[in-house]
């Protein structure tokens, strides 16, 4: 996801002339640390929102970037599986997030394989990333796109795709279902 779009998403807006407004993606694994690093510190010692407007602000926002922060781990825990990235130390891509998250082995293998998944469907997670789609109309989406990329030619199935999405924008997944 490039920055423009994680700022995006978080519901900020990025002027054009802004670097973050650029093609490339611009994160660096340092800049990425740095972010985790300050919604640490914001855990463990509070956010200064003096006023009710404040909180309202930050909550809108951190919904955002909830749903950001989602489609990036789902983006990273992908790639980490495909480059076999746990093997450096020993491990599966599952034993490291069964150690992080503090899950059963069996519970980290499916989030392995939902974030693989998930992966194929890059436009589907920047809606989601956008708050466009709920997590729920997400899987849904996918689920549904697994089962219809076959029947369609490589020239249909972003139609598809799109039309689709336009479906998961309910905020009902019994409608979307």
């Amino acid at each position: 996801m490039e920055l423009k779009s994680l700022f995006e998403a978080a519901g900020f807006d990025v002027p054009t002339s802004h670097p973050a407004a650029g093609t490339a993606p611009v994160v660096s694994e340092d800049l990425l640390n740095l972010g985790i690093g300050i919604l640490a510190a914001a855990v463990e010692n509070g956010v200064d929102l003096p006023e009710a407007l404040h909180k309202l602000i930050a909550a809108r926002n951190i919904e955002r970037a909830y749903n950001a922060v989602a489609t990036l781990r789902t983006q990273i825990i992908a790639a980490a599986d495909r480059a076999g990235a746990a093997e450096i130390d020993g491990l599966s891509m599952a034993d490291v997030i069964a150690e992080e998250r503090r899950i059963p082995k069996n519970a980290a293998t499916s989030e392995i394989r939902t974030a693989r998944s998930q992966a194929e469907f890059p436009n589907v997670l920047k809606a989601a990333a956008a708050s466009r789609i709920s997590q729920e109309n997400l899987n849904t989406a996918v689920k549904t796109l697994e089962k219809m990329r076959p029947h369609y030619s490589q020239t249909e199935f972003p139609h598809v795709e799109a039309a689709l999405l336009k479906e998961a924008e309910t905020p009902v997944p019994g409608e979307f279902r």
